[in-house]
């Protein structure tokens, strides 16, 4: 399937989304970056790995940004200190060329897809 393609299903799928499914679709997208970063690390290519780390960082900035404080503080000032994690580990693992940095991220947005997929699914 050619990107044209793909862009286009992403962006059907994202214009038809309720707002829970379209945060299944963020943390997809923040994983598939951290991914990424890591095989382009792995293969010393920086370029590519600079590229994904920054997109990891704009989706954390964009969950941030869409929490809701007044209706669930403790929840949104947790999930903003794991968002702002997750961003600093993303530009300190590229800045350090160290792939394995990727690890402990990749499982918390694993376990957040994971917790509000379960939550959606009723």
């Amino acid at each position: 399937m050619n990107e044209l393609c793909v862009e286009s299903y992403l962006e059907a799928e994202v214009s038809t989304a309720s707002a829970a499914k379209l945060v299944l679709v963020v943390y997809e997208g923040a994983l598939r970056f951290l991914r990424q970063a890591r095989a382009a690390l792995e293969r010393g290519d920086y370029p590519a790995a600079v590229r994904a780390g920054v997109r990891v960082q704009r989706i954390m900035s964009a969950l941030t940004a869409a929490l809701d404080p007044p209706r669930a503080p403790e929840l949104a000032e947790n999930l903003e200190k794991v968002y702002d994690w997750v961003s600093r580990q993303a530009a300190d693992a590229v800045a350090r060329k160290e792939p394995s940095l990727l690890d402990a991220p990749e499982r918390a947005l694993e376990e957040l897809y994971k917790a509000w997929k379960q939550v959606i699914s009723g």
